[in-house]
């Protein structure tokens, strides 16, 4: 089985042909064709079975609780910027994202002058966002500001 959405380009070419390689979808059955040439009827595609669980769980609050929640305004609708690994943003992410959200700004496009942003660092890759000079109350937050990895029930319907 393929445990992740990278395995197949960031890890090492397979060598030794299993008899079958269970995926996530089609790009994964092309990568797999492609980048280590296994044979098409040995693979199938069965989605992201790590992340499956996922579909099963329902919200514990409705948007406007969760913006008031987090610091943003629970009467107009946000956007969330899901944060990168370290090895894959880099150290220019917060600089991004800064440069992002004052876009969405200054679009000129009302739908997106007052679009709330949440900002979630990721797990392994928070320490740029803990001092991060960003927020702006009701309309930027980053949160959790500690990047909290979604392993227990609390961190995982916070995650949801």
């Amino acid at each position: 089985m393929v445990a992740s959405w990278d395995n197949l380009t960031t890890k090492g070419v397979i060598r030794d042909v299993p008899d079958t390689t269970i995926v996530w979808n089609e790009d994964q059955v092309r990568e797999a064709v492609d980048l280590h040439g296994l044979p098409r009827e040995s693979l199938v595609a069965t989605g992201a079975h790590s992340h499956d669980h996922w579909f099963a769980w329902r919200p514990s609050m409705d948007a406007e609780q969760f913006a008031s929640r987090v610091g943003l305004a629970p009467d107009r609708p946000f956007l969330l910027y899901v944060c990168s690994s370290g090895f894959i943003s880099g150290a220019e992410e917060v600089a991004f994202v800064r440069d992002w959200a004052r876009r969405l700004a200054d679009s000129g496009d009302p739908a997106l002058d007052g679009v709330g942003v949440l900002v979630r660092p990721h797990p392994q890759n928070f320490r740029s966002w803990q001092d991060a000079d960003l927020e702006e109350p009701g309309r930027i937050v980053v949160w959790p500001r500690g990047g909290v990895a979604p392993t227990d029930s609390q961190s995982k319907q916070d995650y949801f």
